[in-house]
């Protein structure tokens, strides 16, 4: 899998050079097994949960994920191409970058090969 990371603003860039968008955020789908939940986003937004916090509950919510809908997991990673996405603008602490070392984690475990290809702009 070559891997992208977008924020959803771009969509129409990854579309143009026929990268697949996928929306990993709990506004745009809530059941998505990579989106945080609403109260992370939320304490995250409001201060009262720090980055490091984050990671934490992101981790741990993406591990529960693999275990349980792993074959979906694995379907994800099967794909040549897909950039996810997410509304932080580049640069900033979000989960579609804590998201690129798990799915490369899971990706190796599993002998498929895995390159992230950077932000698209």
């Amino acid at each position: 899998m070559k891997l992208y990371t977008v924020q959803m603003s771009k969509w129409r860039v990854a579309k143009r050079q026929c990268i697949p968008f996928v929306g990993t955020t709990v506004r745009t789908a809530p059941d998505h097994i990579f989106a945080p939940n609403w109260d992370m986003v939320m304490g995250h937004k409001s201060g009262e949960l720090e980055n490091s916090a984050y990671t934490e509950l992101y981790l741990r919510r993406m591990r529960r994920s693999y275990m349980e809908r792993r074959e979906e997991w694995l379907a994800f990673l099967q794909k040549e191409t897909a950039a996810i996405a997410c509304y932080c603008p580049a640069g900033a602490f979000c989960h579609r970058r804590l998201l690129i070392p798990i799915l490369d984690a899971v990706a190796k475990k599993h002998g498929i090969a895995f390159e992230y290809m950077g932000e698209i702009s």
